[in-house]
């Protein structure tokens, strides 16, 4: 990750350099004022008055053209940082929040959006303005030493102000973001479950609770801006009697013969100058603490998924083989001791009483989450030799609960990958979805609100299934399928079973429902973390007296 924000700093040079052009056109006009006040007024030549007019004119326009130049530059450094950082970022956000062991990193577009902002904005990008400072130091020390000793104190004195100011104001603009940010992601929560809030009578509880954070970021945000406000006023304060004590410094300089009148009336341009970029840091200031803090952020939490070259496996015959496998989190065990195998084209039953590990169990045999002993393998290969988006190819997975997404019914089947419409007619059909989904408003472009609420737990759950079949994986990893669905659903997915076991797709499913247990060919018995059985399914049948 870090890579990446480097490659950013190509745009630094080209920004420097603009930078560098606008302060010295600037520099044109105090030269500008100095030449009329010393040599025009005394000659009354107009045409000379004309002539240097029009250059500084033009001077004061490339300036104003670079500098648009310059904004230019830093919105395409931010629309590239964008751009580049997405994909990692997202990446790294889908994985970490299925991980059990998860960081817990939520925010990471927010982070990238405040990154991309402060560059666009120049938040960053007006420090190479800094060095200029002493280069217009220079220039009033070559006008004479007073006048640079006034501004030199003036702007000593600014920094120190603003070097506390930032010290004041830091951790309350950070405090007031993650209390934000954290208020809404639980307002988010809780309109997912609106009913049960409304139902339950435990709305005004909610609100005095979001309330209660709302108002103490306001609070920080309110204290930080009354100190940002109390030193931005000292700051200009000491801008304007900066100013001004040069303009009285150079009268009497003048009168003493020390300067010229044009030297005198230069120097306040060039003054002005020098306070121009702790001004403009300080119209920026919260932006720049809140996106160092972002930066910080990316580059803690994405620097931890180190990228790795990996070899690409042929497609899996479906061979699925469980060798000792021990998961523990946080100390404490859920798995424990697992062996088992599955021939390709096989269907394996999974049974066992609520708690019992069966849903644990899939997401490590799918690479959801690392074992924290033993293998998991399929064909001869360990599945940590899969990419994620690589063995998604290869396994189709109904979860236990339904998970759909807003977007088309047909972007869901596929997974909200290429839409192949065929291969989604194919999936449906055989999820026994594809009639129910053309009696739709819009058949297979219906638009799906958030988790599929539009429609009902039964179409939800073959449309999953029809998802979990694209593509004809070799591999169908199934959860409770059967969860929810009413008889003609349940002769769906038994249909549904009998066409996978056709088409020698090996099928692993978790179901208590004895009419599509007798159509598997072995069977698991889990209690406790442990797998207590495993066998060919008449005989584990038999053995439990399962008729």
């Amino acid at each position: 990750m870090q890579s990446l924000l480097k490659t950013q700093f190509r745009y630094f040079f080209p920004v420097c350099f603009f930078g560098m052009c606008v302060n010295l056109l600037y520099l044109s006009l105090p030269v500008y004022i100095m030449v009329v006040y010393d040599k025009v007024l005394i000659s009354f030549s107009i045409e000379t008055l004309t002539n240097l007019t029009i250059g500084v004119l033009i001077a004061l326009a490339a300036m104003g053209i670079l500098d648009y130049f310059r904004s230019r530059i830093m919105i395409q450094a931010g629309t590239d940082l964008e751009e580049k950082m997405i994909t990692p970022i997202l990446t790294f956000m889908l994985k970490d929040a299925a991980l059990q062991t998860g960081r817990g990193y939520e925010r990471g577009l927010q982070d990238l959006g405040m990154l991309k902002n402060s560059i666009a904005e120049e938040t960053f990008f007006r420090l190479p303005d800094l060095p200029w400072i002493a280069v217009y130091i220079a220039v009033l020390f070559f006008m004479h030493t007073t006048l640079a000793l006034i501004v030199l104190t003036g702007i000593v004195t600014s920094f120190i102000f603003q070097f506390f100011l930032r010290l004041l104001i830091k951790k309350r603009y950070v405090l007031s973001d993650i209390i934000l940010f954290s208020g809404n992601r639980s307002i988010s929560e809780y309109l997912d479950h609106a009913e049960t809030i409304s139902g339950m009578g435990m709305a005004q509880g909610i609100i005095k609770k979001y309330t209660g954070m709302h108002m103490e970021a306001i609070k920080l945000d309110y204290d930080a801006a009354a100190y940002k406000a109390g030193i931005k006023s000292v700051i200009k304060t000491i801008n304007t009697i900066t100013a001004t004590a040069v303009f009285g410094a150079g009268v009497h300089l003048y009168f003493a013969n020390e300067i010229t009148s044009g030297i005198m009336m230069a120097a306040i341009p060039v003054t002005l100058r020098l306070f121009y970029p702790l001004v403009e840091s300080l119209h920026t200031l919260k932006a720049s603490i809140e996106a160092a803090a972002a930066y910080k952020r990316i580059r803690t939490y994405i620097n931890t998924s180190q990228s790795r070259a990996t070899f690409t496996l042929p497609a899996p015959q479906g061979k699925i083989s469980i060798e000792k496998m021990t998961f523990v989190l946080k100390g404490k065990t859920l798995l424990q001791n697992i062996s088992f195998s599955v021939e390709p084209g096989e269907t394996l039953g999974i049974v066992g009483p609520s708690g019992s590990g069966k849903t644990v169990l899939l997401k490590l045999l799918l690479g959801i989450w690392p074992a924290t002993a033993g293998k998991v393998k399929i064909d001869e290969s360990e599945i940590s030799q899969w990419q994620n988006e690589e063995l998604g190819k290869y396994v189709g997975y109904h979860p236990q609960n339904t998970e759909l997404f807003s977007g088309r019914i047909d972007e869901n089947i596929a997974g909200f990958k290429t839409v192949v419409p065929e291969n989604i007619i194919e999936a449906a059909k055989k999820a026994g979805a594809h009639e129910m989904i053309l009696q739709l408003p819009d058949g297979y472009n219906t638009w799906m609100e958030k988790q599929g609420k539009n429609l009902s737990g039964g179409q939800r759950k073959i449309i999953s299934t029809a998802r979990a079949l694209y593509n004809n994986p070799p591999i169908v990893v199934m959860d409770e399928p059967h969860a929810g669905l009413d008889e003609i659903g349940l002769k769906l997915l038994l249909q549904t079973m009998l066409e996978l076991k056709k088409e020698k797709t090996t099928l692993i499913i978790v179901t208590d429902r004895i009419n599509l247990l007798r159509n598997t060919d072995k069977i698991l018995v889990m209690n406790d973390k442990q797998a207590v059985s495993f066998g060919a399914s008449h005989e584990i049948m038999k053995q439990y007296k399962i008729q």
